[in-house]
């Protein structure tokens, strides 16, 4: 074999080795992103959205997607989460992460899959899934872009985070649309539109 071609057989097992290491975070890594993530948690817990914005990068560059919305920047994110859980009528409730899935990217930059729920008075559980991407920054990993979703709105009603309908409802719609066609109720399943 030639050492060219030697030094390609190498390189190509050296970029194999390193790709299926960075799929599964090593468990200090993993503490990390559970650190951010549990102070989040305590933070949104005690009311302190500012304290909760403190896990994600303050820069006009930060992206936050909830439904068919988008913030862009740490200020608009923050400004969002005061408008939709501490304006009138409007609560933070308690909030709690769970079946989190870490994967890192590279040695700077990793993705967290996780679910969220919101326990409110009235027994209201808003809740869903999550995905962040991190960036690792001097002082700590840091959240550069969210993606959330809502399983379904409260009661199947219009809400700020979502809007559910039951599949006979959506059914039923169509037929208003095309009146020539008949309406069947299907199924209780709930479908999410955003």
């Amino acid at each position: 074999m030639r050492p060219s071609s030697l030094l390609v057989v190498v390189l190509v097992l050296s970029l194999f080795t390193l790709t299926g290491s960075t799929q599964n975070s090593h468990p200090d890594v993993k503490s990390q992103f559970a650190q951010v993530l549990e102070s989040q948690q305590a933070a949104w817990n005690r009311h302190d959205l500012e304290g909760f914005m403190a896990g994600y990068w303050n820069s006009p560059d930060l992206t936050f997607f909830s439904g068919a919305t988008m913030n862009s920047g740490w200020q608009s994110t923050l400004d969002h989460y005061r408008k939709t859980y501490q304006s009138e009528g409007h609560e933070t409730g308690k909030l709690e992460f769970s079946d989190l899935n870490i994967h890192e990217l590279s040695p700077d930059a990793a993705f967290v899959r996780g679910a969220w729920k919101l326990t409110m008075s009235g027994k209201k559980t808003p809740h869903g899934l999550f995905t962040l991407v991190f960036r690792k920054f001097p002082d700590r990993w840091k959240i550069i872009h969210q993606r959330r979703s809502e399983a379904e709105a409260q009661s199947g009603l219009p809400g700020n985070r979502g809007l559910a309908f039951e599949i006979e409802k959506a059914s039923c719609f169509r037929k208003r649309l095309f009146p020539g066609e008949g309406c069947r109720a299907r199924s209780p399943n709930l479908i999410e539109l955003t």
